[in-house]
């Protein structure tokens, strides 16, 4: 995390953009019934699942025609042409959530032939994944019987997903996706070696696997604006779901750690719990102590098995995790509570949770310095701020961060103070203490 001026300016774009990425994590989309397009040796599920990959042969059709130009304005047409315009529900869906333009797709083209000629000759293999996940979903509703139509949609996109959901669509990064250890990752620089590291982990072998988690996922309730329980509990869900479906068991780095070290991680996943903040439990590189990411999958995977294994009625305990309404914090924590996974009442851990949060004690200004004292200690990789009430016309703008002081118990900036109307600025939840609890947001006013 960058510690200049340029990364705080940053948070007040980035704002904006995870409100729209909100809103398209809610937006509730109508699909045309259509026909399955590719089905090999695997019966279809009862209910209607397409599996479609239409966006990946129009991507091929449109890099063709690119090679034939060097003309950056005339690449953008085609692309524009043959793929952007064109893009199924799903693949439009794709290029939102993951905020993909169309001049990353151009450069990404320009930059890395060899690993689209490997990749375009793996996905010679592409019948036999659509396959596979069509064997994993029919698996699925075996379990699940209540299982409702969906779509996988195979799309393309730029290394920032390998798959994700919007509503009754799994949507594949198939660039991600369908790789293994034969990709030619040798163009990719320093930047890219999660990616690199991510296909040299073959991640084709474990589609089935993925495909399952995902559709899960299509089942159940967003959590993206609940707290980590509730966001951790959802995606443990859905892995443990996906190993009773798939028959195979869990991939992920963070399983095999987390039974290694299962007394520390669940201890410090207790104090976090309640954050507004994932962090580093889930989807996300950040440095943490253990040196391992996405642990919150491992803590939900664990409280699903919980339920799941004391259970009387296995089928009712497992659409009781699916169906938990996770965008309500009070449901998911009563629901925690019922089946006991931690030691205490989830009431002790919340007040223990809201008597160690880090409050703002003292706002203070020389000319145009302002110092923002907390509390306590706060930890040092994480800030962030947002708007206040009267939106960003009004924002109090920081021209230079000027960093932690007082034993990082507080905070100072500069302050363009040039502005005659009111001037606000939200001092957020993003700030935490060295223990990872969050700070109790403060309106600071001007």
């Amino acid at each position: 995390m960058s510690k200049s001026i340029l990364s705080t300016v940053f948070l007040f774009h980035q704002i904006r953009f995870d409100l729209q990425s909100n809103q398209v994590y809610i937006m509730k989309i109508v699909l045309p019934i259509l026909t399955v397009l590719f089905l090999v040796g695997c019966q279809t599920p009862s209910k209607k699942v397409d599996v479609l990959t239409e966006d990946v042969d129009r991507f091929w059709r449109a890099y063709d025609l690119i090679q034939e130009t060097d003309s950056t304005e005339e690449q953008l047409a085609i692309l524009h042409k043959h793929f952007i315009d064109s893009a199924s529900v799903g693949q439009q869906q794709l290029f939102i959530a993951r905020s993909y333009t169309p001049e990353e797709y151009i450069e990404n083209i320009g930059k890395y032939p060899k690993f689209y000629a490997s990749l375009r000759k793996q996905l010679k293999e592409l019948p036999s994944i659509q396959a596979g996940i069509l064997q994993g979903l029919q698996e699925f509703e075996k379990v699940y019987p209540k299982v409702s139509n969906s779509a996988v949609v195979f799309g393309m996109g730029n290394f920032r997903t390998n798959s994700t959901t919007l509503d009754s669509m799994v949507l594949i990064g198939t660039e991600m996706l369908c790789t293994n250890g034969n990709i030619d990752v040798s163009e990719f620089g320093d930047d890219m070696q999660f990616v690199k590291n991510y296909m040299a982990s073959e991640p084709m072998n474990n589609a089935l696997f993925l495909g399952v988690h995902e559709f899960v996922h299509t089942q159940q309730i967003e959590a993206y604006e609940n707290n980590l329980l509730a966001i951790a509990l959802r995606e443990g869900t859905a892995e443990y779901v996906a190993t009773l479906a798939s028959g195979l068991a869990s991939v992920e780095p963070c399983m095999e750690y987390g039974k290694e070290h299962r007394d520390e991680v669940i201890h410090q996943f207790v104090k976090e719990m309640f954050n507004n903040s994932h962090s580093y439990w889930v989807w996300s590189n950040m440095p943490n102590q253990f040196g391992v990411r996405d642990l919150g999958y491992f803590v939900g995977f664990e409280m699903a098995k919980h339920h799941i294994e004391q259970s009387a009625n296995k089928d009712l305990a497992i659409a009781e995790l699916i169906e938990l309404d996770y965008s309500d914090s009070a449901s998911v924590s009563d629901f925690v509570e019922r089946i006991g996974f931690f030691e205490k009442t989830m009431t002790s851990y919340q007040e223990r949770y809201r008597n160690a949060q880090p409050q703002v004690t003292s706002i203070s200004w020389s000319k145009d310095t302002l110092t923002i004292q907390a509390d306590q200690a706060l930890d040092t990789l994480y800030r962030g701020f947002s708007y206040g009430p009267l939106g960003e016309e009004h924002v109090l703008f920081i021209s230079n961060w000027l960093g932690f002081v007082a034993g990082d118990s507080a905070f100072r900036m500069v302050i363009d103070t040039t502005f005659s109307k009111p001037q606000q600025l939200i001092v957020n939840s993003t700030f935490r203490n060295r223990n990872g609890v969050e700070l109790v947001s403060k309106l600071i006013e001007r």
